[in-house]
């Protein structure tokens, strides 16, 4: 295409030739209508735009018109910024799949508390589309009460950097609230937290266990008499302080998986029993 580069060469003429050449990518098997694009833009000229030439090179293009009617164009060469700028964009596509194949809701912000992403476990989670979360702070979607927990959460983070897990409530897609734990870690230059990224474990169904067991030790202590439950294996399970007491100076020996017949042979041994 250099030879047409003289100078009373039509800027249709050079057009043409760069289309036969194969060197322009989006002209391929569409020689003429590429021509015509850009004779129409080169009478109409906007904004810059980049063309892409087969040998891998990239070009930013800007035209602008002159006041005596003539029109000035630069060509830049864009390919290493082009390129770096492609692999952070297939790097971003990876780190995107790659946590979105993760079950547990993940998702990360910046300095300021606002969320720059996520993964479908934590829209899902929410019962939110990434749009509505993407630009969001915690007040935008959360109530306030959390929303103030989840923020002094992170300013302790940012103040210190490194980790930080804790336990917190979260409301679900539902609306309810779920109890949460949530493991968190700044990210950026050592000294010098640009963002937080976290993960979100659901502990609902273990705080609703623990509530439970809380509530059958109560109730077992409460009893008057001695209370003791032993499993198919004959093994202590769980039982109440006067269940000790009923056993003076073997009391010690009543702990969780201590079978029955250990424990009754070491109360005979004591003597405890007068009938053995």
């Amino acid at each position: 295409v250099a030879e047409y580069l003289a100078v009373g060469v039509s800027y249709r003429e050079l057009l043409t030739a760069q289309a036969a050449s194969g060197q322009i990518d989006a002209a391929i098997g569409r020689e003429k209508e590429w021509v015509d694009e850009r004779i129409e833009r080169h009478a109409n000229p906007g904004e810059p735009f980049i063309q892409h030439f087969a040998d891998g090179r990239t070009f930013r293009l800007s035209e602008r018109k002159t006041p005596s009617g003539g029109l000035v164009a630069i060509r830049s060469d864009i390919t290493d910024l082009h390129n770096a700028q492609t692999d952070l964009l297939h790097q971003n596509e990876f780190f995107q799949v790659l946590i979105d194949a993760i079950p547990a809701p993940i998702f990360y912000k910046d300095r300021q508390s606002v969320m720059l992403g996520c993964n479908t476990a934590f829209q899902e989670y929410l019962g939110r589309d990434r749009a509505e979360i993407l630009g969001s702070t915690p007040h935008d979607i959360a109530d306030r009460d959390l929303a103030d927990i989840y923020t002094r959460a992170d300013e302790e983070l940012f103040s210190r950097g490194g980790k930080q897990v804790y336990e917190t409530q979260v409301n679900y897609a539902d609306g309810t609230r779920h109890e949460v734990m949530f493991h968190k870690a700044t990210f950026g230059p050592d000294g010098n937290p640009e963002g937080i990224i976290g993960v979100l474990l659901d502990i609902s169904d273990r705080k609703r266990a623990e509530e439970a067991s809380q509530r059958f030790l109560a109730a077992i202590e409460a009893f008057s008499g001695g209370f003791v439950y032993y499993d198919a294996d004959d093994c202590l399970v769980v039982c109440n302080e006067e269940y000790r007491v009923l056993h003076g100076t073997d009391a010690f020996k009543v702990v969780p998986g201590i079978k029955f017949e250990d424990l009754l042979r070491a109360e005979i041994e004591g003597g405890a029993i007068k009938e053995a």
